[in-house]
């Protein structure tokens, strides 16, 4: 059987994920009996859930620390520039966050799965403490491995399906090693044991013969993670990763997925996807709306 063939995946429906909330609660009591043992004052916690995220404020950088340091480097009036020009830069938005402005799944061309799925990691990662680490095991690490592997195919393959009005069960990924330039060909297929046959691809060039069908660099790094992902965990599996260096890695792929699950997918003419981020929507809306008035 073709390698190729061999990656190729449907959903992953067999995954077991971990009920991260359930890790939560036992590391709270775990400190609430410490504090006992000490006669500590028990820390607020705020409250968790629907209704809490819904309300929650968006999160915004530490640019102070940032600041002072490279104050000494460029002066300030280097730093009033780069103030400035960070203010006007649209900040990536999270899952929570836009389901708090009235986006719907189904705007986005997902699932209620899986932007399900997302606010439970938006909410994991928000709140992960990397100084106790929830007592999370191997097992469980490898757990949250395999459903956002899972989120990958499911995210591609939704919303891919949403543009060209096609079943996500009829979608394939693909990713191949190219020994003569050294990089990765990465591409979607639809329907590919039929006739209408429809290959979308990493490549692309413009002179003299157009592309068609392409998808853009940051959707070919989605399907790559699928790639690191695994290398992720077979390090996990084998110790070559401490738990807490594993979650960080996994915590980068996440966002990188999840900055195309929020953004639009679009193709022009020649079938040629590229990708407009929630952000920069809301950025030149804003523009609109202040040269009306």
């Amino acid at each position: 059987m073709d390698k190729r063939r061999e990656f190729a995946e449907q959903y992953r429906e067999k995954v077991e994920p971990i009920d991260i909330r359930k890790y939560q609660r036992e590391a709270q009591v775990g400190q609430q009996n410490k504090r006992i043992a000490r006669q500590e004052p028990s820390r607020y916690t705020a409250p968790k859930g629907t209704a809490h995220r819904a309300k929650r404020r968006k999160r915004k950088p530490n640019t102070k620390l940032a600041a002072l340091i490279l104050a000494a480097a460029i002066g300030v009036g280097g730093i009033s520039l780069i103030n400035q020009h960070d203010a006007n830069k649209p900040q990536p938005t999270n899952m929570i966050e836009i389901q708090q402005d009235g986006v719907t799944s189904q705007s986005l061309g997902l699932s209620e799965t899986t932007v399900e799925l997302f606010e439970k990691y938006d909410e994991y990662f928000e709140n992960f403490d990397k100084n106790n680490q929830y007592n999370l095991t191997d097992e469980q690490i490898i757990g949250m491995i395999n459903e956002i592997e899972s989120m990958h195919f499911s995210t591609v393959k939704e919303k891919m399906g949403s543009l060209i009005g096609e079943e996500p069960k009829n979608i394939r990924m693909y990713y191949e090693f190219e020994k003569a330039n050294g990089e990765y060909y990465t591409s979607i297929v639809i329907n590919e044991d039929s006739y209408n046959r429809e290959v979308y691809s990493s490549s692309y060039s413009t002179w003299p013969f157009p592309s068609k069908n392409c998808i853009p660099s940051e959707l070919s790094k989605i399907i790559l993670q699928l790639r690191d992902l695994k290398s992720l965990e077979s390090d996990v599996r084998t110790d070559k990763i401490t738990k807490i260096n594993a979650v960080k890695k996994l915590e980068k792929l996440y966002e990188a997925l999840e900055q195309v699950a929020t953004g639009d997918f679009v193709k022009d003419e020649k079938g040629n996807i590229s990708i407009i981020h929630y952000e920069d929507k809301q950025a030149k809306q804003q523009k609109e709306d202040k040269e009306r008035d």
